[in-house]
């Protein structure tokens, strides 16, 4: 089988092995500054030059799909011999495979154990948070009397806690989303749900999908919604908010589309407040490192505050760097450097963070847009002073100095006042912090969501009758 594979950039780099395992004739990139060089021995080359090849299928390993395949067409390529990067596990004609209870299962075999399922899709399995809100919905999917498959796009370490709770999965299904056996699996499921806008590109091929579709969208950033002007037409889409951020933004975008709120639940781990009798007080920031979750903020917010106040806080950043842009890691990574009492993990699980939230007093969220984070939610599970700027989704429930702390987003100078008002009141601590769990008792717990999904089930699935 020989192959031409457009593209050479992330999705190529990501996926290399698997297509190296087929002889690659020429790799093609429109990149010009690429041309003429190599990469494991094979050249790349210009669009124009492929038609001097000979070659099974040319392979679109790129994300702008339609316009390469566009192209190929007017070039004259059958479109028998063009695939997607979804389409390439079609070159070994390998089945579904469902990892359940440690092993590999056909999902054939899966399904015939399985009979009233639910598939719930993510955008990856990582330790963040839209992973693990769909594992929390997920268990409390099975305590509705349903079979739970957790999916994703892309692999990660999440899946450690998806074999932790006994969640069966199937990961890295980019590579095969857009096979006809894929589009037939899905025909086995009572329901369907998605997870975040970001998976946009796979619920557009589930045009012919007849069960009902939950996209639950927690995305409230505009440059996810900027070039998707139309969404996808299956009518069979019920269309689900994480917050009113996202509503807000979804409704402006879509105002012809209905979208009603569904908070994610976490599970309750009920620890009592630890009283700090230490002269410090510990902040910790808990997210992935990038502009948006804006560490930087925090940083110059600590860094100005009098010699005597920073004495009193100890600081705990958790997260792994997650940004292309090496100028603002270099501004974080330096703003670490200038703070002596600092400590960085990057990542933890999410026992190891249960367990690290009894060392905590007080969780800052000085995020520029952030929809309704999981870890907000969580400190305030665990009874902790939240301090979150008014771009974070919980900053609505917040009543400031009663139940947590609210600044204006970039507000630096607002960030430091609020630092040096709860070392000025650090009696109130746990106080607040018994206010904060009474959020998450009312918006958050899984009581709460279990009623709100069992209502959204009946009237998805029964509503015709």
């Amino acid at each position: 089988m020989n192959l031409i594979i457009w593209g050479t950039g992330y999705l190529f780099q990501k996926y290399q092995e698997y297509l190296l395992q087929f002889h690659i004739v020429k790799l093609c990139d429109s990149d010009t500054n690429k041309q003429g060089k190599y990469i494991h021995g094979i050249e790349i080359i210009s669009p124009g030059e492929i038609e001097k090849y000979e070659y099974s299928y040319i392979v679109i390993m790129a994300y702008a799909i339609p316009e390469i395949y566009q192209k190929l067409v007017d070039m004259r390529v059958p479109a028998d011999k063009i695939l997607t990067c979804s389409q390439i596990y079609t070159l070994q004609n390998q089945p579904i495979f469902v990892q359940s209870e440690g092993k590999k299962m056909l999902f054939d075999e899966w399904q015939k154990k399985n009979g009233k399922a639910v598939l719930i899709l993510s955008h990856e399995f990582s330790y963040s948070g839209v992973p693990a809100a769909l594992k929390n919905m997920a268990l409390i999917i099975r305590t509705m009397g349903y079979s739970v498959l957790m999916a994703a796009a892309e692999s990660g370490n999440f899946i450690k806690e998806l074999e932790l709770f006994g969640l069966d999965y199937l990961d890295d299904i980019n590579l095969y989303y857009g096979t006809a056996c894929f589009q037939k699996m899905l025909s086995h499921f009572e329901v369907i749900i998605a997870g975040t806008f970001a998976l946009y590109r796979i619920v557009d091929t589930w045009d012919k999908v007849n069960a009902p579709i939950l996209w639950w969208i927690h995305e409230s950033q505009r440059t996810f919604y900027d070039r998707k002007t139309t969404l996808p037409q299956n009518k069979n889409i019920k269309y689900l908010a994480g917050g009113s951020r996202v509503k807000r933004v979804f409704e402006e975008y879509y105002p012809d589309k209905n979208i009603e709120e569904l908070q994610y639940c976490i599970p309750d781990i009920d620890r009592k407040y630890i009283k700090n009798h230490n002269r410090t007080i510990t902040i910790a920031a808990i997210g992935a490192i990038n502009q948006r979750k804006a560490q930087d903020i925090l940083l110059d917010a600590i860094e100005m505050l009098p010699e005597d106040y920073k004495r009193k806080f100890r600081i705990i950043i958790i997260g792994r760097i997650s940004c292309p842009d090496k100028n603002y890691i270099d501004l974080v990574e330096k703003g670490m450097a200038k703070i002596s009492r600092l400590e960085w993990f990057e990542e933890l699980s999410q026992e190891e963070l249960d367990l690290y939230y009894e060392n905590i007093d007080v969780l800052v969220c000085a995020s520029r847009d952030d929809p309704m984070p999981v870890v907000v939610t969580q400190a305030m599970m665990h009874r902790k002073v939240c301090i979150v700027s008014d771009q974070t989704g919980q900053a609505e429930f917040i009543v400031p100095k009663e139940n947590g702390l609210v600044f204006k987003s970039e507000d630096r100078q607002g960030l430091k006042e609020a630092l040096i008002w709860v070392a000025d009141h650090r009696e109130r601590i746990p106080i607040i912090g018994q206010n904060a769990r009474k959020i998450y008792e009312r918006e958050f717990s899984e009581e709460v969501m279990k009623e709100k999904l069992s209502a959204i089930f009946q009237n998805v699935l029964y509503k015709g009758s």
